[in-house]
């Protein structure tokens, strides 16, 4: 070197060679080292003065130092070239020893796994997410992975760019890449994925994993290729035999699955081992259940022998999202079976039609005229004696005693639910404006009576009608006083339902009772007054005296004088509040106008032996409170 020289000559070849002396002196210093630590580690260590620490440690160091940082480092190419020689030569430093001995760490995980590595027995390189240590601790447990997968034949794929670059070969052993769908394969096997092995894979492949991988844009080809292999995959029904999982129902999932599963075959039920870990697994390789046909739907019905299941099938008649396509194929069903004769499941069909009608008749699909009168007017609806059959087992005694402690029991609960259903105010409140004469609160009380004439409506749907027209402002412009002189008003709420409503006409049927709202506001006082009256009588009365007042002997001469107000059983139901919210006093002569003669309730009482209560009629109540 001349004086001043700071690097060494570039061009030398004697340099090169010299580099490639130094690198295999090297070579063989490290294989007597690794000798050493292979037959006595710990007098090694001690030797050293190394701390705690083991050998794939101690080895994995030298591996960074020795390969990793100068192959990183160097940017120089003739300098690249004299390291090379002496660290990178085939006879040379971690070259020679990598190939010559078990000693490259092969950048994995767990007491296993974590290896000191031959070159020359890597067969399988761990790419993508496989080779997080999140993922890979668990898929070591998987026993295909053991099988296939020695420890001392694999390695990390950032351990294994090192040795590529080292050796300046682009595949130097041969290797297999080994990627997550590829080890899930092997576990996978035939696709038929039983309890046991669920309880693996779920460990890692849930929705969840899905979704984060597919969310993730490096990760995309990766998803991809998961989610093929789980395609095709089958777990084990309730009959032991393996179904794809799309045509596996689960009974926890969710509403709609839950009401289906409860009167399927057992052919089409995930078997009930399948809990919890595996479960997660199955829903991951369903992603989405397959829909079944409504033919299908109706063999399953069919074949059902149970009383809980025929029980399921009425229940997925009421509450199951494909009802409307599962009715009618029930009923074009030719083959005899229990439906026909089941009278619970008539009854659904005949309300199912009916609420058909009313749904087109609320979109203005069809006129009102055209839905059935029997279920338009609540006072035509009939019930017949053949619906008693079988429904009550006990004698009567009985039954209105299991009714009482039921009620005892729930009753605080179900009133409160009651009311939130039927009033949009909070109970406190409509009862102290009832109390103060309020007219908004009259009037909404006369109105919920009234809509006991729309049929087979519900309390929720009176209710939201009300806070439509109080979120529009018109149950105040309904509340005033001297609605005679407010027609433009009264007009104009008719013209912003119009205006508003070219698209939605949600809400038709109540509408159509504007003649029966302006009725009630316009003779509001009288009718107060009239039903205020009846813990006044001092005998009994007939209600159709207190919804008709100008009828009424007891207001002649003065007092209430209004037109009929057509409520039908809703005066019972009217009354009945009043009682309730104390408007009123329970005498001996009030309490038997107080049952609403429902349908359902009017079933119940004569289920009981209860006669005569066929057609609904207020007068019903009276029979009820007699029997």
């Amino acid at each position: 070197m001349t004086t001043g020289r700071t690097s060494l000559d570039r061009n030398s070849q004697r340099n090169i060679k010299l580099a490639a002396k130094i690198g295999e002196g090297l070579a063989n210093k490290l294989d007597k080292l690794f000798n050493s630590s292979l037959s006595n580690w710990e007098a090694l260590r001690e030797n050293l003065q190394i701390k705690e620490t083991d050998e794939y440690t101690f080895w994995e160091f030298l591996w960074n130092v020795l390969v990793v940082d100068w192959l990183k480092n160097s940017s120089e190419d003739v300098t690249q070239k004299l390291i090379k020689e002496a660290f990178g030569g085939e006879y040379c430093s971690m070259r020679y020893l990598i190939a010559s001995q078990p000693a490259l760490p092969n950048g994995l995980y767990g007491k296993v796994y974590r290896q000191l590595v031959r070159l020359e027995k890597i067969r399988y390189v761990i790419e993508g997410i496989l080779a997080e240590k999140q993922y890979f601790e668990k898929i070591v447990d998987w026993q295909s992975f053991q099988q296939n997968c020695q420890p001392s034949h694999v390695v990390c794929n950032t351990v294994w760019q090192d040795v590529k670059k080292l050796l300046n070969e682009s595949n130097p052993a041969n290797t297999i890449k080994l990627r997550f769908a590829d080890v899930l394969k092997w576990e996978l096997g035939d696709k038929q994925v039983s309890p046991k092995t669920a309880v693996a894979l779920g460990q890692i492949v849930t929705r969840d994993f899905l979704k984060q991988l597919q969310s993730t844009q490096s990760h995309t080809k990766e998803y991809d290729c998961i989610k093929a292999e789980l395609r095709d995959v089958c777990f084990l029904s309730q009959d032991n035999s393996y179904v794809l999982a799309s045509k596996l129902l689960v009974k926890n999932n969710s509403e709609e699955e839950r009401l289906l599963a409860a009167f399927a075959p057992k052919s089409r039920l995930l078997h009930c081992d399948y809990t919890d870990t595996n479960l997660d697994f199955f829903l991951a390789c369903r992603e989405q259940r397959e829909t079944i046909e409504p033919d299908e739907m109706v063999k399953w019905a069919v074949a059902v022998s149970t009383e809980e299941k025929q029980q399921a099938v009425r229940e997925y008649l009421i509450k199951g999202e494909r009802k409307q396509i599962f009715i009618p194929a029930l009923q074009a069903d030719n083959s005899t079976n229990w439906l026909e004769k089941d009278r619970g499941i008539q009854e659904l069909f005949n309300i199912n039609i009916q609420e058909e009608k009313v749904q087109k008749a609320i979109e203005g699909k069809i006129f009102w005229n055209e839905v059935n009168s029997s279920f338009e007017d609540e006072n035509q609806n009939q019930i017949t004696p053949e619906i008693t059959t079988g429904i009550l087992a006990h004698n009567k005694r009985e039954t209105l005693e299991e009714i009482y402690s039921w009620w005892t029991v729930n009753h605080v609960a179900e009133i409160e639910k009651y009311n939130q259903r039927l009033y949009p105010m909070e109970i406190d409140q409509l009862e102290q404006q009832l109390q103060n004469r309020d007219r908004s609160a009259w009037l909404m009380l006369f109105f919920l009576g009234a809509t006991h004439t729309m049929g087979r409506t519900k309390h929720e749907q009176h209710k939201g009608f009300i806070t439509f027209c109080l979120d529009k402002g018109w149950w105040d412009i309904f509340s005033q006083s001297d609605s005679r002189n407010l027609y433009r008003e009264w007009m104009s709420v008719l013209d912003d339902y119009m205006e508003d409503q070219l698209d939605d006409t949600k809400w038709y049927y109540w509408m159509e009772k504007f003649s029966t709202i302006y009725r009630i506001a316009r003779y509001l006082d009288d009718y107060i007054q009239s039903f205020l009256a009846v813990d006044r009588m001092n005998g009994k009365f007939d209600l159709h005296h207190i919804t008709a007042p100008r009828t009424n002997s007891a207001f002649q001469g003065g007092g209430a004088d209004a037109p009929p107000l057509r409520l039908g059983i809703g005066a019972n139901f009217i009354v009945r509040e009043l009682v309730r919210l104390n408007i009123v006093e329970p005498t001996e002569y009030v309490i038997p106008h107080c049952f609403v003669p429902r349908a359902n309730v009017r079933r119940l009482f004569t289920c009981l032996g209860c006669s005569d209560l066929n057609i609904p009629d207020s007068q019903n109540s009276t029979k009820i409170h007699d029997f």
